[in-house]
């Protein structure tokens, strides 16, 4: 804590919606949705509906630190960066506390995000779980946007690893944004992601 508190600094207020479909093969259709809020001052707020697990609501709260370089590897570059740890709790079906890290590097056109969670159950420690978002990606303008994605799932009492690595490809239109993701792509497995998020605060959504 005492590290991540070297990149405090004002931001501002910034509300946003998410919302996404996972559309798998012979499977019922997923729908995720989320709903986030940053004040001034950093702190943040977000809500989550069937993203742990299906019909269970999860409230998270924390506090975002961000940084930005001015002088990067090239003088027309800025190196920014986002840090945000979380705690939580979920409801419904799945019922139980989580910790999480949300992390946002951004480098000229260059961008890197990554959402991580440990999330323990109420009932059994067998649905123990770490979960990782991450995706590496390049917006060469500012109406697109694609890179490489991965999820990684793992349930340490069980000892079980679950990787899917995957592509994504947005599309920007001023403050909305409409990702298309595509995990197991070599696979018979393969499952896809799009979604539709709001960003309230002007600027790329991505930086």
């Amino acid at each position: 804590m005492a590290l991540l508190l070297l990149f405090a600094e004002k931001t501002t207020a910034q509300p946003g919606l998410e919302q996404y479909c996972y559309v798998e093969k012979d499977k019922a259709n997923i729908w995720v949705r989320m709903i986030h809020y940053r004040t001034p001052r950093g702190w943040y707020a977000e809500g989550r509906y069937n993203y742990e697990a299906e019909r269970s609501l999860s409230i998270y709260v924390g506090k975002e630190f961000t940084r930005k370089v001015r002088k990067g590897f090239a003088r027309k570059s800025k190196l920014s960066m986002a840090v945000t740890p979380l705690a939580g709790i979920v409801v419904g079906d799945f019922r139980g506390l989580s910790a999480g890290l949300n992390l946002k590097l951004g480098y000229g056109k260059f961008f890197f995000g990554s959402q991580s969670q440990y999330t323990t159950s109420a009932e059994t420690n067998a649905l123990d779980f770490f979960f990782n978002w991450s995706e590496l990606g390049c917006q060469p303008a500012p109406w697109i946007y694609f890179g490489l994605s991965v999820q990684h799932t793992y349930y340490d009492v069980l000892n079980i690893n679950l990787f899917d690595p995957g592509a994504v490809i947005g599309f920007e239109i001023g403050r909305w944004a409409f990702p298309f993701y595509c995990f197991n792509i070599m696979e018979r497995e393969k499952y896809f992601v799009w979604g539709i998020t709001l960003n309230l605060e002007p600027g790329s959504i991505n930086k």
